[in-house]
C-alpha cells in the first residue's frame, strides 16, 4: 500500500557508510536511545526482550560484516581503493512510533519483517510520559539525508499526539524554529508520513499538515479518517498530501489487514500514588491533553477496614464513581473506579480524599486517554472477588475499545504482579501495610479478560470498564436503489434496497433524512413526506416497513430522491440519491419533472423554467405540453407579458416556460410559500390534473415595529417604577418582539435607569424589550409639581428596520404635600382705629 499521491518511481540516493550499507536488510535501532529505553521503568518487559535480541542481532551482523571485509580487501584495485559508487536503490528510512501505540511491539515485529534490499528501517521509540517536541528534536538533530520519516501515534482532527504533548495549530506556532530544524535531517526530496486518526480530517488539519511542509520543507502526507484496522473503519491511506509523495507506507500489506487495533483510543498519560495507614488523603499532580478527553481513576485498598474513597477532584472538576467491589473475607479488599469526561488540558492535581483514615494502605492510579466518546465514554463496570493467584475479571467490550482494569491484594508483603497476556500493565505498587496494586489496558474485544498473576493466593479484588472511542466514523452505503411497476402503490423499502451500514454505530439507528420524489411520493411512519417535518426515519423503520414509496403512474422511467444518512452523534455522508426505476406501463399522460421553486419574499419577476416546472410526456413534443393554472394566493403570475385571468389567460405551453414568458412575483407578505393548482395535457387532449406547484419563500426581515402601549400614569415623587409590557411595548410581524431595540431620550421631571445604570446619552440609552420585561427599565419622578413627563424614542429590531419620531408619555397624579408660604402679614392703623377689616394686603399665605 501506499500514500495517496505516490509516483511509481525510486530515488537513488547515496549510499550510507559502508557498515550500515553491507548488513542484511533489517530493522535497525538505535542503540543509545534504546539504552535509555531499556533503562527506563515505564516501558513493559516484552519489549526489553525484543530490544535485547535485535541488538544482539546487531553484534551479529556488524562481525560478519567485519569478517567480510576482511576476506574482500584484496579485490579491491589501487585505482579504485577511494572511490565509492554514490548511486543506489537503497532508501533509507526512520520510523518514530509513540508508545501509547497500541501493540507497537507487533509494529517492530513487521517492520523488521518489511525491510527488503531496497528499504533500511531505523525504528525509535518516542517515550509517550515525556516532551515529544524535545525528544523528536533530538533525535532529528544527529541525522540528515533521509528519505522519509514515519512518524506513528494517535490521531484526532487537526492534532497528532507526542510523547505528552499534541502537535497541532497552536503548539505548530510555539515550537516553529525547533520544527523548522526537523527538515535539515531530510534530503532535498524527503517525504514526512503521519501515521494517526483524522489529523487531515477537516481544513484545519489539512492547514496544519500545510504549515508543516512550509517550515520543514518536506512532501506530507497525513489521514483523513480512521487509521489501523478495517474491521473497526480503518485503513492505512494517508489520503491528504501536501507535495509529491515517493514514499510507500513502511508497514506490510499483512499488517495493515492483520492490525488489530486502530489509532483512536490514546493513553494520554499516568500517575500514581500510595496513601499510607493513618492517611485520609493525597494530592498527586498529573498532565493532561489531547482531545476527546477521559480521566479514569483506580484506586486499591489492601485491607480497607471499612474506608472507601469520599470524594475525587481534578482542578476543582469532580470525578463520579464507576463502580467499586468490597471483597466479604475477613480482611475484605477494595476496589473503585472513578472517571471524569473532558478533564481540563494541563497539569493540575488530582485531590483524592477518603472517607476516613482506618484503612491498612491504599493505592492510587490516574489514567487519561484521548478520542474517548464523550457522551457515552464507557462501558458496563464488572468485577470480581477471589482468593488465588490469579486476579481477574471479565469486561464485556468490543474491537476499537480500550479495557482499562484495577486489582487490589490483601498482603503485608511487597510483590510484583505481572499483567496477562495482551495487557500493559501501567503501575504495581504496595502501599505500607497491606496494600499490593495494579492496573493495565487492553485492546477491547467482545468479551475481555482482565487477569494479573501473584506470587500466591491471597484476598483479592479486581474491577474493569471499557472505554469507548470516539464517534467518528461515516456511515457507508450498501444498498440505494429499488425497480418497481408504473403506477405501483405502497411499496415498502427494505434492506435490499435502501441499506446503510456504520462500523462505530448500531446500524438500526441510522438516520436518513430525505428529499422528496419527483414522479411519486413517500410515506414515513403513517404520514406524507414533508420538507423539514416528516422528512427522517431510521433504518429500523425501513426494517419495520414504515418507509413506502407509490409512483405517481405517469410515463416516467425513473424516480430518486437525494438523501444523506447520519449516526446519532452527527456524523453525516451526505450527497446521496436513491435510484428508483420504474417499469413501464402503456400510457400516454404527461409526468411531472418539477413543479417547485424556491423565492426571496418580494422577488419580482421571477421567470419560471425547466429547473422549477417541467413535464414529460413519452409520444409527445414536450415543449408543446399545455398547462391550465389556478392563479396564486401571495403574489401574481404573469403569463405571456399579461397578468393571469381565470379562463381568459391561465394557459401556457412548455415552450412559453422555456421562453421565460412566465413570471412569478411575490406580494412582499410575511408568508413562507405559495403555490398554484395546475394540469398538464398533450395535443390530443391526454390530461395530467390535480397537481400543484410549490413555492417555497425565503422570508426577508423587512418590516418595522409597531406601538402597542407608549405610555404610563405615575403618583407623584414616586421612585422606582418599572416599566412593563403594559406600558411600552411594539410588535414586529417578523422578529422576535424580545429582541427589539429601543433607543430613548431623557426625560425632563425625573429620571430613567437602564439595566442598573443612570440614562446616557451614547452610552446607556438603549435596551430591549427583553429587559422592559425582565423589569431593568426604572422611572423615578423628582417630585416637582408636575403633572406629566415624557421621553422620546426609536424602536428597530436587529436587522436594523426602526420606527422612529416616537413619545413616551408620563402621566403624573398630583399629591398635596406642600406646606404653605406667607405673602402678606401685617397692617397699619390710626390711632384709636375701630373695626378694621384684614384683607389680602395685610394677610395672605400660598400654597
Amino acid at each position: 500500500m501506499r500514500a495517496s499521491g505516490w509516483f511509481n518511481k525510486r530515488k537513488h540516493k547515496k549510499h550510507p557508510p559502508a557498515l550500515i550499507e553491507a548488513l542484511e536488510p533489517r530493522v535497525l535501532y538505535s542503540a543509545d536511545l534504546l539504552g535509555a529505553v531499556l533503562d527506563s521503568p515505564t516501558l513493559e518487559e516484552p519489549l526489553t526482550i525484543e530490544a535485547e535480541e535485535v541488538l544482539a542481532e546487531l553484534k551479529e551482523q556488524r562481525l560478519a560484516l567485519l569478517n567480510k571485509t576482511n576476506d574482500d580487501s584484496n579485490d579491491i584495485q589501487p585505482e579504485n581503493a577511494g572511490s565509492i559508487d554514490n548511486t543506489s536503490d537503497l532508501t533509507v528510512e526512520l520510523v518514530i512510533i509513540d508508545t501509547a501505540t497500541p501493540d507497537y511491539q507487533v509494529l517492530l515485529d513487521d517492520l523488521m519483517g518489511n525491510a527488503d534490499e531496497s528499504r533500511q528501517f531505523e525504528v525509535i521509540l518516542l517515550d509517550s510520559t515525556s516532551d515529544g517536541f524535545t525528544q523528536l528534536s533530538d533525535i532529528l538533530s544527529e541525522r540528515q539525508g533521509l528519505d522519509a520519516i514515519h512518524l506513528i501515534s494517535h490521531g484526532a482532527d487537526g492534532q497528532l499526539s507526542l510523547g505528552t504533548n499534541q502537535l497541532d495549530s497552536e503548539s505548530l506556532k510555539s515550537n516553529e524554529e525547533a520544527i523548522k530544524g526537523w527538515g535539515e535531517s531530510l534530503s532535498a526530496e524527503g517525504d514526512l508520513l503521519i501515521y494517526g486518526c483524522d489529523l487531515a480530517s477537516t481544513e484545519a488539519g489539512q492547514e496544519l499538515v500545510d504549515e508543516l511542509a512550509l517550515l520543514t520543507g518536506a512532501d506530507v502526507a497525513a489521514s483523513d479518517d480512521l487509521t489501523g484496522n478495517s474491521s473497526a473503519g480503518g485503513d492505512w491511506d494517508l489520503e491528504y498530501n501536501s507535495g509529491q509523495i515517493e514514499t510507500e507506507v513502511a508497514l506490510s500489506d499483512e499488517f495493515q489487514a492483520d492490525y488489530a487495533e486502530t489509532l483512536a483510543i490514546g493513553e494520554d498519560n499516568t500517575s500514581t500514588d500510595t496513601i499510607p495507614l493513618s492517611s485520609s488523603s493525597t494530592s498527586i499532580s498529573h498532565t493532561t491533553s489531547g482531545s476527546d478527553r477521559l480521566m479514569l481513576v483506580g484506586i486499591s485498598f489492601g485491607w480497607d477496614q471499612g474506608e472507601s474513597v469520599d470524594t475525587i477532584t481534578y482542578n476543582g472538576d469532580s470525578l463520579t464513581r464507576v463502580g467499586f467491589l468490597e471483597g466479604t473475607s475477613g480482611n475484605p479488599t477494595r476496589t473503585e473506579i472513578w472517571s471524569l469526561v473532558a478533564p481540563d488540558s494541563g497539569t493540575y492535581n488530582v485531590e483524592v480524599d477518603l472517607t476516613g483514615s482506618s484503612h491498612r494502605g491504599a493505592s492510587i492510579g490516574v489514567m487519561t486517554f484521548d478520542g474517548v466518546d464523550q457522551s457515552t465514554p464507557l462501558g458496563t463496570f464488572s468485577s470480581a472477588q477471589g482468593d488465588s493467584s490469579t486476579p481477574s475479571t471479565t469486561v464485556s467490550s468490543a474491537s476499537g475499545e480500550l479495557v482499562f482494569g484495577v486489582m487490589s491484594v490483601d498482603w503485608n508483603g511487597d510483590f510484583d504482579s505481572t499483567a496477562g497476556a495482551g495487557q500493559t500493565e501501567h503501575w504495581d505498587l504496595f502501599s505500607n501495610d497491606k496494600g499490593n496494586s495494579a492496573g493495565s489496558t487492553e485492546a477491547g474485544a467482545a468479551s475481555v479478560v482482565t487477569s494479573w498473576s501473584i506470587p500466591s493466593s491471597y484476598d483479592w479484588t479486581a474491577a474493569g470498564v471499557s472505554i469507548k472511542a470516539a464517534d467518528d466514523d461515516t456511515a457507508t452505503v450498501v444498498d440505494q436503489s429499488m425497480t418497481v411497476t408504473e403506477g405501483a402503490t405502497s411499496v415498502a423499502l427494505d434492506l435490499t434496497t435502501l441499506e446503510s451500514t456504520d462500523t462505530d454505530t448500531d446500524d438500526a439507528t441510522l438516520i436518513y433524512t430525505v428529499g422528496n420524489v419527483s414522479n411519486g411520493s413517500l410515506s414515513i411512519n403513517g404520514s406524507a413526506w414533508a420538507a423539514g417535518t416528516n422528512d427522517t426515519f431510521t433504518q429500523q423503520d425501513i426494517i419495520d416497513g414504515n418507509v413506502l414509496y407509490t409512483h405517481d403512474d405517469t410515463n416516467t422511467t425513473s424516480d430518486s430522491f437525494s438523501y444523506s444518512v447520519e449516526d446519532p452523534t452527527g456524523n453525516q455522508l451526505a450527497g446521496q440519491t436513491f435510484s428508483i426505476t420504474v417499469t413501464p406501463v402503456d400510457d400516454d399522460t404527461a409526468t411531472v419533472v418539477d413543479q417547485s421553486m424556491t423565492v426571496a419574499e418580494g422577488a419580482t419577476n421571477v421567470a419560471l423554467d425547466l429547473t422549477t416546472l417541467e413535464s414529460t410526456d413519452t409520444d409527445t413534443d414536450d415543449a408543446t405540453l399545455i398547462y391550465t393554472v389556478g392563479n396564486v394566493s401571495n403574489g401574481s403570475l404573469f403569463i405571456n407579458g399579461s397578468a393571469w385571468a381565470a379562463g381568459t389567460n391561465d394557459t401556457f405551453t412548455q415552450q412559453d416556460i422555456i421562453d421565460g414568458n412566465i413570471l412569478y412575483t411575490h406580494d412582499d407578505t410575511n408568508t413562507t410559500s405559495d403555490s398554484f393548482s395546475y394540469s398538464v395535457e398533450d395535443l390530443t387532449g391526454n390530461q395530467l390534473a390535480g397537481q400543484t406547484f410549490s413555492i417555497t419563500v425565503t422570508p426577508v426581515d423587512d418590516d418595522t415595529a409597531t406601538v402597542v402601549d407608549q405610555s404610563m400614569t405615575v403618583a407623584e415623587g414616586v421612585t422606582n417604577v418599572a416599566l412593563d409590557l403594559t406600558t411600552l411595548e411594539s410588535t414586529d410581524t417578523d422578529t422576535d418582539d424580545a429582541t427589539l431595540i429601543y433607543t430613548v431620550g431623557n426625560v425632563s421631571n425625573g429620571s430613567l435607569s437602564i439595566n442598573g445604570s443612570a440614562w446616557a446619552a451614547g452610552t446607556n440609552d438603549t435596551f430591549t424589550q427583553q429587559d422592559i420585561i425582565d423589569g431593568n427599565i426604572l422611572y423615578t419622578h423628582d417630585d416637582s409639581n408636575t403633572t406629566s413627563d415624557s421621553f422620546s424614542y426609536s424602536v428597530e429590531d436587529p436587522a436594523g428596520n426602526q420606527l422612529a419620531g416616537q413619545t413616551y408619555s408620563i402621566t403624573v397624579t398630583p399629591v398635596d404635600d406642600d406646606t404653605a408660604t406667607v405673602v402678606d402679614q401685617s397692617m397699619t392703623v390710626a390711632e384709636g382705629a375701630t373695626n378694621v377689616a384684614l384683607d389680602l394686603t395685610t394677610l395672605e399665605s400660598t400654597d
